[in-house]
């Protein structure tokens, strides 16, 4: 990569400042044609009991002020989320693609959340990046708090993953792509970019 910013730029070494001066517009234009735009989210650890219990919180019930769209020492309620998801798409509504790299389910104690849990979580996630963007494909991967228990990433197939597999079928419609899911793993590239993804 330093070789090719090399070949574009060159440096200008003015009294008192540095400055980049473009060397070779046509390499530039070149490079400009693989420009695209994504979407990457992460970390929404969805915890839908924010307003009864707050078990994800990180301070007692008592001081925590229920606001329409939760509390920083709370993990996110579906306010939060609706939210985020729909401003992404006023922002940017026809991203390349999304790059979801997980981290699903909340900050609770293990006796609290179960498999089911952690499925349930994930198919409203993929849900509303499905209904909000239809027409985008979304590139996702498995965080720490998408398994029961948490920070467990077996890999071998399991429960979650099968129904994980199962939701993502629309985006990764390649039996090979979607073999690799039911193992926690996924393998695809980016149409027309010289991209891919491990």
């Amino acid at each position: 990569m330093v070789g090719v910013v090399a070949e574009l730029f060159e440096h200008v070494v003015c009294p008192g400042r540095a400055a980049f001066q473009i060397k070779r517009q046509p390499l530039l234009d070149a490079f400009s044609s693989l420009q695209g735009f994504f979407w990457h989210v992460t970390d929404f650890h969805y915890d839908s009991t924010v307003f009864t219990s707050q078990d994800s919180c990180t301070s007692p019930v008592a001081d925590i002020e229920q606001k329409p769209y939760g509390d920083y020492l709370c993990d996110s309620p579906w306010s939060l989320i609706n939210s985020s998801v729909h401003a992404m798409k006023q922002i940017e509504p026809n991203a390349d693609f999304i790059l979801w790299t997980g981290d699903s389910g909340p900050h609770i104690d293990e006796s609290k959340d179960s498999t089911e849990n952690i499925i349930n979580i994930i198919s409203n996630l993929t849900g509303i990046l499905m209904d909000i963007f239809p027409n985008t494909k979304v590139y996702a991967a498995h965080g720490n708090h998408d398994y029961f228990p948490a920070n467990q990433l077996p890999p071998h197939e399991n429960e979650i993953y099968r129904a994980v597999a199962n939701m993502w079928q629309r985006w990764y419609r390649d039996s090979e792509a979607n073999r690799t899911l039911r193992k926690g793993s996924l393998h695809d590239s980016i149409p027309n970019r010289a991209l891919g993804l491990t």
